[in-house]
């Protein structure tokens, strides 16, 4: 918390001093090139101090003094607790409960026997998310299945599925898995 004040501080003192002392500074008339370096560095350093004070109060303090592996680890956690599509077990599955799902089409989580036949699925503007998400699914079948998909973006992603058949679907070859952790196709 001490570091993002003083780094707020510093920003807002030379965002607003730094600009005014530099104006007064008769150097400045005999070297404008310098001047104008010096004010762009001073322009950049306080954009800098804002990020690293937001990053100061996003990151907790224990995470910033025990090495960059653990500093990345905390941001991807609290990234993951932020994005994480929500367990409701208890209540009846609405699709406003969940909030942005993973996947533009089918997102299936604790499931058996999934069968999709003759599917297709697609979008109207351009969606960066995967067409399916299949998340701790047992037996699931994908036969002439069809989906429209960005750039870079897979079609289906698997997260901890096991006996998975995909076949006659262009959107990616024929394949068969037993068990599969994380994979992307």
């Amino acid at each position: 918390m001490t570091v993002a004040v003083a780094l707020l501080a510093y920003a807002a003192c030379a965002g607003t001093m730094g600009a005014r002392l530099l104006a007064r500074a008769r150097w400045a008339v005999r070297a404008p090139l310098l001047a104008a370096v010096t004010y762009l560095a001073a322009a950049w350093s306080v954009v800098a101090a804002a990020g690293l004070a937001g990053l100061a109060l996003a990151v907790h303090a224990t995470a910033l003094g025990s090495g960059l592996s653990q500093l990345i680890g905390a941001c991807v956690i609290r990234l993951r607790d932020t994005y994480a599509t929500p367990e409701r077990e208890k209540e009846y599955p609405e699709p406003s409960m969940f909030g942005m799902l993973p996947a533009y089409g089918f997102f299936i989580r604790h499931a058996r026997g999934i069968e999709l036949n003759n599917v297709e699925v697609g979008f109207m503007k351009e969606d960066r998310r995967p067409a399916f998400v299949l998340e701790s699914v047992k037996s699931a079948d994908f036969q002439h299945v069809k989906a429209q998909k960005a750039e870079g973006i897979p079609s289906i992603v698997l997260l901890k599925v096991e006996d998975v058949t995909v076949h006659a679907s262009p959107m990616t070859p024929d394949i068969r898995l037993d068990k599969v952790e994380r994979k992307e196709m």
